[in-house]
């Protein structure tokens, strides 16, 4: 900085000190400062000892009103005061307290008027200050002074008004009596301007002036310095009225000479330096540049200027620099331009421009003063606020001041941990939460831009705040913070799950570098999700990923390494996946990549863990894809029996165990109350209370949870009892064996197992299966040996209740049981198997029906359920449970030709154990074979060991959807048994109470006409092996399809208990050929000519109705039509306009017909087609249950919407609805094919709700609504703005039924408990608003629960305590938002410091939304309260006064510094008073202001409004 620069910068800084930084007192003290006297200026208000400024934000006359009033002015009559904004007197530095204040006018102080934000909280820039003149009735004056005023302040400078006089502290106006060109300059010359160019109006030209007229008769020889040195009437004495008030207007006029090209600003009034007209020394003359308003690069001009002087950049242009600063005479008759690298104004290139005035159209700029200081070292980098190291908020030493940083990038943040000494791990965390506080310093300074190639800080760029050419002051919106690592902490490659309460849930982080680091959201999805989940053994599809993870995880403790990873599925972690890494994106703490991982279970599956043997622990369940917990409440032996049944524990006792006996893991909590009768299949089956994920992990904490104790039967040796004492036999040969029947005889293919010991036959009391082969093929089985063994039941009697030997041990392929080895019992222990001797049976391939390789369901009560049974060998055989899983039963379910559905498994043979051998176990099917025997993994016969109680069963589903109704066993299609699908099982109607209604029901849900239909009793057309479903159906006729009517339903086995002896329902329809011919059903009666088109209904003639065609002289309908085609006959009707149509199949327009002769027509894209006749028609005899109807625009509205915005309708709360876009100023729906939660959740973003997870309907759940369906097959990724960026298919490329609508329900950016005020004046009052689940809800006002304790709570948990006397609101005072009651009553003692701490009773938000039109809801008034106390994350500052000793020493400079700036305006003022003088009058300018780069401007000559027409919104907002 050059020498000049730091002296201009230095009186700056001093100069604004001066203004901005001194003590006051008392607090709400007043002052106006920068004006050309104590009653005008920039406002500034006193507080906590200190001057600051106010906005202009909403400042009016009522305001200005006040400020006058209470700095002792008169303000009763309106003239009296005006209100300025946009910094017409300056701009300014330092404190900013108040903004939005709203006056009514009537209050005695500025800080008694009501204000949107409290005091330090505040939206403008210095650019934007509020300002008043004060004309009349107080403050103090010298006698003989003088002053300029108006009213008209938005046509009139400064320099120009009505001239004032003062006599004894009182200003009177001056009689235009006598007045001349004399009077004039020596009236410009007293108030420091020019001679030159002078000029005087007579008669009010500038407004009546007020009060006392103390001069007339002026008469000055033009010489004078004053004009109480001129010849006048005694003081007071006229015979003149406020009409005859006269007005001047005065320049400047700089005559001394100058070196060419230098620059330099100017201003008449208390203006900072930094500020003014521009001056250019040209041909040694200083000279005003002229602003073009149609160049656009005059802010360049701006810029230069303030360059050349030293100055950081341009804040502002003022576009008429007379209107502020005072009008100067010599204008350049060229305007510059100049380029955004240029430096002085002599490289700017010069254009003639004739029109150029003296007072209207000089350029003006304010630069930015600087905020050099002394502070630290330029370029050098601190971290405060933490008193960890190597974290806080960072600050950087910009032109020896520190300032915070507003934006911060990896790269930036990498040097910056660099530079601090972190060389071995320079990735950091960013943090934008501003957790460790905010500096709130004012700077231009706004972020160091770093490239990923920069190795050092010194490397990037420095950016200034602001946009285009110009550059701001201000505070950074937030101010960033890091946190730097040390590595070591975690081995590279690592992953984990981070802070989730459930084991399956967290944060996403990876260890790189040996520092645990998260990873960004951006670009994370299902595929990312799915191979993180997978590295950490969660094998489950579709785990569930999180946008805004961080509310329910927390924020990382480590740097975010990774983003816009984009893993294909098949990678063993995410280390393998293409992806952005550190330095090369962007991203905050609170765009982590979250998820909840999910396992490969099934609905219902359990598990022990924890257990000290694999028969015992907690029980575990999987619902929904994840392993979770059962609470213990209720938990019964019967429950425990199910489950250990489940397991395959069918023996033993099965003892429930409470109190978390065996852990309690970190799992969700799935269910709670469980009631089982004990003979359910499976712990899904029973009655239960089901808690959804976000439940069940709350639940967690304080339940304690169910396990089990399976007493397992493992096969064991049989009790024993003391062998008798029995003599040798001679009924057999030792070591032989035979098999007994029933009748005593001997059987070489099945009876009881008897070996010869010592001469007698006795028992086998246990045996396995390869001695039982070994049995077989010694009985003559040689072809196929394996034995089926089982125990003794009617069909084979016991011999005796014990054995006279061990067992006997076969290897399998011994072809006598002499080869096995025997095993003998002692004499006090021989087995005991009393009633239960062992059985074998043998089989021959022969003599059995298979085909090998098929498989079979057998002893099933209803089709497609059965035990399983292959063909091996030429025999059956069936499966062990021992393994089975429902991707082994859905091989067998495809193999039986039912691949659709998933099937329901059946374990404990349930469907008996048959007679067949077991020949598989542990069947290990991956899930994509076609064929068990050739392609799946399992035990076969004699290398497992499984009882006969533990053979498998399955019923395979069907491909049907519930409700469906079809015909079985008829001669014809349309005739038969009735099925209705439930459950994906087809199942029967029951015959009682089935009517002729009921029948016809049925067929027209077929399609068919319900004229002619036959009702069917007695299983007339048979009775299929399927369940009984339907019983007692009562229809009256008029329902469109059975599931309408009212009905009574059987459960699955209670249906199938009735089908032996219930009769079952059928139906014979009239058939589609005959309907079709009749016509009389399916035609319109009445004479029409063919091809024709029409609506018919009500409102036809406005475009709406049932759309028909005339088809050999009768009306029909239509059962599809698509867009085009609709657009097409909605044009053929005369509805010109029309380019969208919307397409209704639900019958709205009424249910005309059940079937129509035309199927559709088939139309071009292009809609080129003047009528559907021109269009292929498909002449086929369609059935339906509604008619197509359309709704034709009859003319496109205009300023309906604008194209692409978005809207929720027809939902209970402000969060949810059906999804409406525009389109072509028509709102339409989003079809629901395709629309998912990514589309969802970009809808959601877009409307402005929060990122927690939304959820996605496709089902018309909120309506179909009444206008088009526009888009279709959404696919959102996500990231995007706005769906107008998602891939879509557009209206016309589609068809979609109504049905179909796509609707969402978003979720608020809230944390549990949060609470907000909303519809208040003020930000400390207004109705309650409180958060659970993810949504702001309301709290109900109609129980008087709600009182002064628990308005406390909320203000103390939004920080208003200083000064606050809370107040109860009642009666929904402040209004009454659309959303759901999540509190019906309150009880605070008044000490809480949150409204959560308090009792609340919350209700469901179902219940909420249906309990919203009946209350009324609370709202709070935090009374008094002038200052937040803690962070509420709104935009805040506080003041800091000074130590007295460090004050006083800054004034004393501020006092020398003015000093010496009066002397040297007064000097500069002397030699600029020479010239000639002139009388004149010329036309009025075009004041206007430029700033950020943009240009407005107003003719205003002819203006006597009291407002303004400054801008009033420039220089309002806080810069980023």
């Amino acid at each position: 900085m050059s020498g000049r620069a730091a002296v201009l910068f230095l009186l700056a800084l001093l100069y604004l000190k001066a203004v901005d930084g001194q003590s006051c007192s008392p607090q709400g003290a007043l002052r106006l400062v920068n004006g050309a006297g104590s009653y005008e200026g920039n406002v500034q208000v006193c507080n906590q000892g200190e001057w600051g400024y106010v906005c202009g934000n909403s400042w009016s006359s009522n305001d200005a009103k006040v400020v006058c009033r209470q700095l002792g002015y008169s303000v009763s009559y309106y003239r009296y005061y005006v209100y300025r904004r946009s910094s017409y007197y300056g701009y300014g530095s330092g404190r900013i307290w108040l903004d939005y204040v709203y006056c009514s006018g009537s209050e005695t102080s500025l800080l008694s008027c009501n204000r949107g934000y409290s005091l330090g909280t505040y939206y403008c820039n210095y650019g934007g200050l509020a300002g008043v003149y004060c004309h009349y009735g107080g403050g103090s004056c010298t006698n003989g002074a003088l002053r300029l005023s108006n009213f008209y302040t938005s046509s009139y400078g400064r320099s120009e008004g009505r001239v004032e006089y003062c006599n004894n502290n009182v200003w009177g106006t001056v009689c235009d009596d006598y007045w001349g060109s004399p009077d004039t300059r020596v009236a410009c010359r007293q108030l420091g301007f020019s001679t030159t160019g002078a000029s005087y109006y007579s008669a009010y030209y500038f407004g009546y002036g007020y009060g006392s007229i103390w001069l007339d008769n002026v008469q000055c020889s033009g010489s004078e310095s004053a004009l109480s040195q001129c010849s006048k009437n005694c003081i007071g004495c006229h015979n003149c009225g406020h009409y005859e008030d006269v007005g001047i207007r005065c320049y400047a006029y700089n005559t001394t000479s100058c070196a060419s090209g230098s620059v330099k600003l100017y201003s008449a009034f208390n203006h900072p330096s930094s500020e003014g007209t521009i001056l250019y020394c040209l041909n040694g003359q200083w000279t005003a540049i002229c602003y073009y308003s149609y160049y656009y690069g005059s802010c360049y001009i701006g810029r230069t200027v303030c360059r050349q002087m030293g100055y950081g950049g341009a804040l502002a242009l003022r576009t008429n620099s007379g209107f502020y600063y005072g009008y100067y005479y010599r204008n350049d008759a060229y305007y510059r331009r100049c380029y955004s690298s240029y430096t002085s104004l002599s490289q700017c290139s010069a254009y003639s421009f004739s029109s150029c005035g003296q007072y209207n159209d000089a350029l003006g700029v304010v630069c930015a003063a600087g905020s050099s200081g002394s502070s630290c070292t330029s370029g050098s980098v601190r971290l405060t606020g933490s008193t960890s190291p190597g974290e806080g908020r960072i600050e950087y030493c910009s032109s020896g001041k520190w300032s915070p940083m507003c934006s911060l990038s990896t790269a930036t943040a990498s040097l910056v941990c660099k530079k601090l000494g972190y060389t071995n791990y320079t990735w950091a965390s960013i943090y934008s939460d501003e957790r460790y506080g905010r500096n709130g310093t004012v700077s231009s300074f706004s972020y160091l831009s770093c490239s990923s190639s920069a190795n050092d800080l010194s490397d990037c760029t420095e950016i200034t705040q602001g946009s285009g050419c110009f550059v701001s002051t201000g505070t950074c919106y937030r101010e960033y913070g890091i946190k730097c690592y040390t590595p070591g902490e975690c081995t590279d490659g690592q992953s984990r799950l981070a802070n989730g309460t459930l084991e399956q849930e967290g944060r996403v982080e990876v260890c790189v570098n040996g520092v645990w680091g998260g990873v960004c959201r951006y670009g994370f999805y299902s595929t990312d999700a799915f191979v993180f989940c997978n590295s950490l053994g969660y094998d489950g599809p579709y785990p569930t990923y999180y946008y805004n993870g961080y509310l329910q995880f927390g924020y990382n403790t480590g740097p975010i390494v990774w983003s816009y990873l984009s893993c294909q599925g098949w990678e063993k972690d995410l280390f393998a996946c293409s992806k952005s890494t550190y330095t090369q994106f962007s991203c905050t703490a609170n765009n982590l990549a979250s998820v909840t991982c999910k396992e490969a279970c099934t609905n219902g599956d359990v598990r022990l863990v924890g257990g000290p043997f694999e028969n015992e622990g907690t029980v575990e369940v999987c619902y929904n894809r994840l392993w979770g917990l059962v609470a213990d409440s209720g938990w019964t032996a019967a429950d425990s029996r199910v489950v250990c049944n489940q397991l395959g524990y069918t023996g033993g006792i099965a003892t429930p165990v409470h109190g978390s006996k065996y852990g309690k893991p970190n799992k969700t909590i799935q269910f709670r109350d469980v009631s089982c009768v004990g003979n359910e299949l499976n712990l899904a089956e029973c009655s239960k209370t089901i808690l959804y994920l976000y439940y069940g992990r709350q639940a967690l904490a304080g339940a304690t949870v169910a396990g089990v104790d399976c007493i397992y039967d493992v096969p064991t040796p049989p009790p024993c009892v003391a062998k008798p004492v029995l003599s040798p036999g001679s009924a057999c040969t030792t070591g032989t064996v035979r098999l007994v029947t029933t009748t005593g005889s001997v059987s070489s293919d099945a009876g009881r197992a008897e070996y010869c010991y010592n001469g007698m036959w006795t028992p086998f009391c246990n045996m396995d299966t390869k001695v039982g082969s070994v049995i077989c093929r010694q009985s003559g089985h040689s072809v196929y040996s394996w034995a089926s063994v089982d125990v003794t039941g009617s069909d084979y009697v016991f011999l005796s209740n014990y054995s006279l030997f061990n067992n006997i041990s076969c290897t399998g392929s011994e072809t006598n049981i002499n080869q096995c080895t025997f095993n003998d019992s002692p004499n006090d222990c021989t087995p005991n198997c009393p009633s239960s001797n062992i059985v074998v049976r043998c089989f021959e391939p022969t003599s059995v029906n298979c085909n090998e390789g098929s498989v079979r369901l057998v002893d099933g009560i209803i089709e497609n359920e059965g035990r399983v049974e292959f063909c091996v060998n030429g025999v059956w055989g069936s499966v062990c449970t021992d393994g089975w899983d429902k991707t082994d039963a859905h091989i067998v379910c495809t193999q039986l030709g039912h691949p659709e559905l998933e099937p329901r498994l059946f374990t404990n043979s349930y469907f008996g154990d048959g007679d067949y051998p077991i020949i598989y176990s542990n069947l290990g099917c991956g899930g994509w074979e076609s064929n068990v025997i050739t392609e799946c993994k399992k035990d076969t016969y004699g290398n497992f060991t499984c009882s006969r109680d533990n053979v498998a069963g399955v019923l395979c589903g069907y491909a049907c959807n519930d409700g469906d109704v079809r015909l079985v066993g008829g001669n014809s299609p349309n005739e038969g048994t009735i099925e209705v699908c439930f459950e994906n099982l087809w199942g029967l109607v029951a015959e009682p109470g089935w009517t002729q209604s009921d029948a016809e029901v049925v067929c027209k849900q077929l399609g068919y006409s319900a004229q002619g239909t036959v009702s069917r009793t007695g299983s007339y057309f048979g009775k299929p092996a399927k369940t009984i479903y339907i019983s007692g159906a009562q229809c009256t006729g008029t329902e469109q399809s059975l599931t309408e009517c009212i009905y009574s339903t059987y459960s699955l086995q209670q249906g199938k208990d009735l089908l032996a002896t219930t009769e079952v329902a059928g139906v014979t329809c009239p058939s589609l050929a005959t309907t079709c011919l009749q016509n009389s059903s399916s035609m319109i009666s009445g004479t029409c000519t063919d091809k024709a088109i029409r609506l018919s209904g009500s409102n036809s003639q406005n475009g709406e109705g049932n759309l028909q065609y005339c088809y050999q002289g009768s009306w029909t309908s239509f059962c599809s039509l698509g867009p085009n085609e609709a657009v097409i006959a909605c044009r053929q009707l005369g509805f010109d306009s029309s380019d969208i149509v919307s397409v209704f199949d639900d019958g709205r327009y009424g249910r005309m017909l059940n079937n129509t002769q035309v199927a559709t027509f088939n139309c071009s894209a292009g809609r080129t087609e003047p009528t559907l006749t021109a269009c292929p028609m498909d002449e086929t005899c369609q059935n339906c249950q509604n008619p197509v109807g359309l709704k034709c625009s009859v003319q496109v509205p205009t300023n309906t919407c604008k194209d692409n915005d978005l809207r929720l309708m027809n939902g209970g709360i402000a969060q949810e609805g059906r999804v409406e876009v525009c389109y072509n100023n028509v709102w339409g729906s989003i079809c629901g094919d395709g629309f998912d939660k990514s589309d969802a959740y970009v809808v959601c973003r877009e409307l402005g709700f929060g990122d927690h997870e939304p959820y996605a309907y496709t089902n018309s759940f909120f309506g179909a609504g009444s206008g088009p369906v526009i888009y279709s097959n959404l696919g959102c990724r996500g990231y995007e703005s706005s769906i107008d960026n998602c891939a879509k298919s557009a209206y016309g490329t589609f068809s979609c039924s109504r049905g179909s609508i796509a609707g969402v329900v978003c979720q608020d950016s809230c944390s549990d408990g949060d609470v907000k005020l909303v519809g208040g004046t003020q930000t400390s009052e207004g109705t309650v608003e409180i958060c659970f689940n993810n949504l702001w809800g309301l709290i109900s006002d109609s129980d008087n629960s709600w009182d002064d304790n628990a308005a406390t709570a909320v203000c103390n948990q939004l920080g208003y305590t200083s000064g606050a006397n809370p107040k109860a609101v009642h009666d929904s005072e402040y209004g009454k938002p659309n959303k759901t009651v999540h509190v019906s009553r309150t009880s605070c003692t008044g000490n809480e410091v949150k409204l959560q701490n308090c009792t609340l009773n919350r209700i469901p938000p179902d219940e909420g939304r249906d309990l919203y039109q009946y209350v009324k809801v609370a709202g709070v008034n935090c009374y008094g309260a002038d200052s937040v106390t803690s962070n509420t994350g709104g935009l805040s500052s506080s003041a800091s006064t000074a130590g007295i000793t460090v004050l006083a020493i800054i004034l004393a400079a501020v006092v020398l510094v003015i000093i010496i700036l009066i002397v040297v305006i007064f000097f500069q003022s002397k030699r600029n008073k020479a010239g000639r003088f002139e009388r004149r009058i010329d036309g009025f300018g075009d004041p206007h202001t430029t700033a950020m780069g943009y240009h407005d401007s107003k003719s205003l000559a002819d203006s006597r409004s009291v407002a303004e027409t400054i801008p009033e919104d420039l220089y309002d907002r806080v810069p980023n």
